[in-house]
């Protein structure tokens, strides 16, 4: 298992050595570096504790668990240090799944990076690949700012990928068969909370580190940690506005889905009063005594099915007249409209 290494920055974007730190002694690095560390080992973790230049409390805060982004400022005899906690986003199918954390520690003239190097870590890649083609950043304050950027790009494009989902479901809301979506709604819906938390954590992390006026890690790049933090802040708003949406959609769902089974036992309630007179009139003639009329006739039956079907018609026929079936619409005002009229009628 790797230990970590170190890059040791040129100040130009590029890189004037590469360290690995499998073999012990480590190397004491001076100029600006990034020394990346894998958690996994236990001599990584050693090296941070005892190297971070943190107080044993502060320290001890930064190591210990955590569930959420978070940024602290800290104060050395020296110089002022940020330290970070991100929680990486990883997306597994359709349910976000969180990497390990990641914890940085930076100041004018290092960056340490703490974090499992078993995990994929595209953002340590690409600052290499950049810092070898010479376009990386020129210090440890530049390294930071590209890192918090990688992960708002990161929430920004779940954001994004939400905001298209949801876009999906709402057109498929008002579809007929739309009623057996409340699952995958709900779902969504999850999906959506967890990345809430996830880039709200970030913003305030990041208002947190760009608040650090008067020190070397925010002053030179006053403008662009601005910019960043104003970009967090728009993605708050547009998985807010996400999550919004995917309540009204769920309210629709739900209205439509009452509205159907009311409308259902509605009918069930009309069938049962159309057949409740036949079945009493079936019964009552069903009584094993004398005096049943046509008891002894041929054309009984056929005369009682007919006498059966008509009434059965003729309760149709009433319960249309009167505006009671589903879907009618505005059979509940009918009993509203005819108060006016009678008072018409009366005056």
């Amino acid at each position: 298992m790797r230990a970590g290494f170190a890059i040791v920055l040129d100040g130009a974007g590029g890189m004037l050595a590469a360290h690995d730190l499998d073999e012990q002694p480590w190397p004491v690095v001076a100029e600006p570096a990034v020394i990346v560390l894998n958690s996994v080992d236990p001599r990584a973790t050693v090296w941070f504790a005892e190297n971070c230049g943190l107080a044993t409390a502060d320290r001890d805060a930064v190591l210990g668990p955590t569930r959420r982004t978070w940024a602290a400022a800290f104060e050395r005899p020296d110089e002022r240090v940020a330290a970070l906690v991100l929680e990486a986003p990883f997306r597994t199918g359709a349910h976000m799944a969180p990497g390990a954390a990641m914890r940085v520690v930076a100041s004018r003239r290092r960056v340490i990076v703490l974090g499992d190097l078993s995990e994929p870590a595209p953002m340590l890649d690409r600052v290499a690949a950049d810092l070898r083609a010479g376009k990386g950043p020129r210090g440890p304050s530049e390294l930071l700012l590209q890192v918090l950027r990688f992960w708002s790009d990161g929430y920004l494009s779940e954001a994004l990928d939400e905001d298209k989902r949801t876009a999906a479901r709402e057109d498929h809301s008002f579809d007929d068969d739309s009623h057996g979506d409340v699952d995958a709604l709900r779902g969504l819906r999850r999906t959506s909370m967890l990345l809430r938390r996830q880039v709200a954590a970030h913003r305030s992390a990041i208002a947190s580190l760009a608040a650090l006026v008067g020190t070397d890690l925010v002053d030179a790049y006053g403008d662009r940690w601005r910019e960043l933090a104003r970009e967090s802040a728009e993605t708050v708003d547009l998985v807010d506005g996400v999550i919004e949406r995917l309540h009204a959609v769920d309210d629709h769902l739900q209205n439509d889905m009452s509205a159907m089974i009311g409308d259902r036992l509605y009918t069930l309630t009309l069938i049962s009063a159309v057949i409740l007179p036949l079945s009493f009139i079936t019964g009552l003639l069903g009584v094993n005594v004398n005096g049943i009329p046509l008891r002894e006739s041929r054309f009984a039956f056929p005369a009682l099915c007919t006498l059966l079907v008509g009434l059965a018609l003729f309760q149709y026929w009433i319960v249309k007249r009167l505006r009671w079936l589903p879907r009618q619409g505005r059979r509940l005002t009918v009993g509203r409209r005819a108060g006016p009229a009678r008072a018409d009628r009366r005056a």
